[in-house]
């Protein structure tokens, strides 16, 4: 059964989630800095204990800092730690390229643009 969405709002970032059987689903919205990282994972710690896979939705995520890459590396570390995986879609050109400059989108297994774009 899937649950309902739970909502976060984190400085100029807003974070939706919820479990999807052994997935958990995530929305970010907005700016993932360092106004916002620690919040945005903290938020959703305790949903991820039930979860294997990560999908984050970055549709619309307009920025990410270095402190947001370290978010995604520990999504990334948690879901590697239950034979899982974490799949981040619809990578708006800015974001991508941050992960690519910073070669995160190499340990998430991201080819290029048209894989990090999730299109």
């Amino acid at each position: 059964m899937n649950a309902e969405a739970e909502r976060f709002s984190a400085g100029s970032l807003e974070v939706e989630w919820r479990a999807d059987g052994e997935t958990l689903r995530v929305s970010w919205k907005g700016r993932l800095d360092q106004v916002s990282a620690d919040s945005a994972h903290r938020c959703i710690e305790g949903a991820l204990a039930g979860a294997r896979s990560v999908c984050v939705d970055c549709e619309q995520l307009t920025m990410i800092s270095s402190l947001g890459i370290r978010v995604v590396i520990l999504l990334h570390k948690h879901a590697k730690s239950r034979g899982g995986t974490l799949s981040l879609i619809s990578l708006q050109p800015a974001v991508r390229d941050v992960l690519e400059f910073s070669g995160i989108n190499r340990l998430l297994g991201l080819a290029g643009p048209a894989a990090a774009s999730g299109r």
